[in-house]
């Protein structure tokens, strides 16, 4: 391992995390989930169980924050050739993949802390019964 791959690999999961947050948490990207599950309601109805399932995991992987980061570490490993672990080719990068995915949980969930609060609408109070 170099220190500059462990380097590309931080700046790789910070990156990371901040597009799975926009995707799968924020409110700029609920349109996306919302047409996702739009068109796996008319996939459903109107198209084959094949198109369903496909529309299905595209809104299942666009909700999930760690599914989703797997694939986009797994992309971002490939792309920039940045191995951690240095033996067979291919588990390498796998091994890869996987650490940046769970390193780019991190700035998830800080994210997620940090901005979470604001996000969510606010609490209804309970409607009094008048007598």
């Amino acid at each position: 391992m170099h220190a500059t791959d462990l380097g590309v690999a931080a700046v790789l999961a910070a990156a990371i995390g901040c597009g799975v947050f926009i995707v799968s948490r924020a409110n700029i990207s609920r349109f996306l989930r919302m047409w996702l599950s739009k068109n796996k309601r008319i996939a459903e109805s109107f198209h084959g169980r094949r198109r369903a399932w496909v529309w299905g995991k595209l809104h299942e992987l666009a909700g999930c924050p760690f599914c989703l980061s797997v694939w986009m570490a797994g992309m971002a490993v490939f792309l920039y050739h940045v191995r951690l672990v240095h033996g067979y080719g291919p588990l390498d990068w796998l091994v890869t993949a996987f650490a940046v995915s769970a390193a780019s949980m991190l700035p998830v969930h800080i994210i997620d802390l940090a901005v979470a609060p604001s996000m969510m609408p606010p609490p209804r109070l309970p409607e009094r019964k008048t007598p």
